[in-house]
């Protein structure tokens, strides 16, 4: 038996991928150090669909820029701070978003010690939004500085 024109149903199927954002390096025990007056760059990846959103956070306050000017934090530790854009990748396999963005310190001292918080974030349909996050320390030791007085006897 044949289908006539009028006949024939086209059905299509899309298949959305739906998981929750995943903050896949650092991890919570990760425990950074740098020198005083060093630059240090922290990587935050993270995976998910949609696409994840990556922010950085110090002491409970968001690291952003606003219209390409440093903001918060005064003024982002005095300018000291880059965040780059996002680098996001469709895996083709698991039909994840794969995102990655760095934050550089630069000329860090020993004040910057403290806790950084990476989130990921995505508004999943139907749920809402949904977040994960890593804690992870930074150290910056302080310059140690010795002087030697000499007394020289003519």
């Amino acid at each position: 038996m044949y289908l006539s024109k009028s006949e024939i149903i086209i059905v299509c199927w899309y298949v959305y991928i739906v998981e929750s954002p995943t903050v896949t390096s650092p991890t919570n025990s990760d425990t950074f150090t740098t020198n005083e007056r060093t630059d240090i760059t922290f990587r935050c990846n993270a995976t998910g669909s949609p696409l994840p959103i990556i922010s950085f956070f110090y002491d409970g306050t968001e690291l952003t820029r606003d219209q390409g000017r440093p903001a918060s934090m005064e003024d982002l530790l005095m300018n000291r701070v880059m965040l780059d854009s996002p680098v996001p990748l469709l895996n083709p396999v698991t039909g994840l978003y794969e995102v990655s963005r760095t934050l550089t310190l630069f000329n860090a001292v020993d004040g910057d010690s403290g806790a950084f918080v990476c989130s990921a974030t995505a508004d999943i349909p139907g749920s809402g939004m949904r977040a994960d996050s890593v804690m992870f320390n930074l150290t910056v030791f302080g310059t140690l500085l010795i002087f030697c007085d000499s007394i020289i006897i003519l």
